[in-house]
C-alpha cells in the first residue's frame, strides 16, 4: 500500500484509505459502490457475492485511492472481523423503505465496537432508497436520532436517482477518517515527549504495584 500507511492502517499523510460497507442485504450497497465508482446506476446484482472495488478518485483537490469491500449477511465469523480490522473508515447503510434494516444498524454498530477499541470510529450512516418517499417506513426525525446515538454524520442518498448525494457521503467518509487519524498522531506525538512519557511509566508502575498488592491480600 501507499507510503502514508503505518502499520498497515492508513495515516494522515496518506493517500489511501480502506472502506467496509455493511448493512443487510437489499439495501443498496453494492447500488451505492458502483454508482459512486462508475457513475452508472444497475439495479440488478447478485445479493450473495462480496467483492472489494477500487477506485482513483479526487477529493478535495487530491488524488485519492479508495478500496471498498461490499459485504453479504450480518453474521459474525472470522471474515467479518479481519473486514473490520482491516477497514480505515465504514459505511453503515439501511433502506429508508425498509424498518427492519434500519433497526439492525446498531448491532452493526456494536460490532465493530467489540472489535475496534478505537476511541473515536470513523463512520458515516447512510439511508438509502429516498427517492422511494411513498414507500419510506424511517422518518427523518428517527434517522437523525440514530446518527446521534452513534455519533456519525447522517446522509439519506437514491443510489438509482441523485449521483451527488452518493459522491457526498463517500467523501465525507474520507474527511471524517482524515479527522481522526490527524487527532490520533497529535497524541502520539504528545505522549512521546520525554516529560510525558517518564510520567506515564511512573503511572503504569504504580498501577501495577497496587494491581499486585490487591492480588496478594486477595490470595
Amino acid at each position: 500500500m501507499a507510503g502514508g500507511e503505518e502499520n498497515g492502517r492508513l495515516t494522515s499523510g496518506g493517500r489511501d484509505m480502506n472502506i467496509l460497507v455493511l448493512g443487510m442485504d437489499g439495501v443498496g450497497k453494492t447500488a451505492l459502490i458502483v454508482r459512486y465508482i462508475t457513475k452508472r446506476y444497475i439495479g440488478d446484482y447478485d445479493p450473495y457475492s462480496e467483492a472489494m472495488y477500487t477506485s482513483n478518485s479526487v477529493i478535495d483537490g487530491k488524488p485519492v485511492t479508495l478500496r471498498v469491500i461490499d459485504t453479504v449477511g450480518l453474521e459474525k465469523n472470522s471474515k467479518r472481523s479481519e473486514q473490520i480490522t482491516w477497514a480505515d473508515g465504514f459505511v453503515l447503510v439501511f433502506s429508508l423503505t425498509c424498518r427492519k434494516s434500519f433497526e439492525a444498524v446498531k448491532r452493526i454498530k456494536e460490532h465493530i465496537n467489540e472489535l475496534r477499541q478505537d476511541t473515536k470510529i470513523p463512520m458515516i450512516l447512510v439511508g438509502n432508497k429516498a427517492d422511494l418517499s411513498h414507500a419510506r417506513a424511517v422518518n427523518p426525525v428517527e434517522t437523525r436520532g440514530l446518527a446521534t446515538d452513534l455519533q456519525c454524520p447522517m446522509f439519506e442518498t437514491s443510489a438509482s436517482d441523485n449521483y451527488g448525494s452518493v459522491v457526498n457521503a463517500f467523501h465525507a467518509l474520507y474527511r471524517e477518517v482524515r479527522t481522526v487519524l490527524k487527532q490520533r498522531e497529535k497524541v502520539k506525538k504528545v505522549m512521546q515527549k520525554p516529560g510525558i512519557s517518564k510520567k506515564l511509566q511512573i503511572a503504569n508502575a504504580l498501577r501495577n504495584l497496587r494491581e499486585f498488592r490487591i492480588r496478594t491480600y486477595t490470595v
